[in-house]
């Protein structure tokens, strides 16, 4: 894969998503793969298969990520607001 698109991918992930999918926060931003890089390198630069996260919350849930979606598009369904709140 190419770093130009690489970048790309970058780019449109973060103007996606604005700030945390999880908390809201705005900064501290990490863009997080759902289904692993290692394991899915097909899917590296798919935008179903990336999320925007915080610091905090990729490191408490990033490893859950492929426990509770398929695709960005359940992130916010499955992630429980009592566990956020326990943030």
């Amino acid at each position: 894969m190419s770093k130009l698109s690489s970048k790309t991918f970058r780019k449109r992930i973060r103007k996606r998503d604005i700030k945390c999918r999880i908390c809201g926060k705005k900064t501290h931003l990490h863009i997080a793969h759902i289904k692993s890089r290692k394991d899915y390198p097909e899917l590296r630069n798919e935008d179903s298969n990336a999320v925007v996260l915080c610091r905090n919350c990729e490191k408490n849930f990033g490893w859950k990520l492929p426990l509770v979606a398929e695709s960005e598009k359940e992130i916010d369904a499955n992630i429980p607001k009592k566990v956020v709140n326990k943030l």
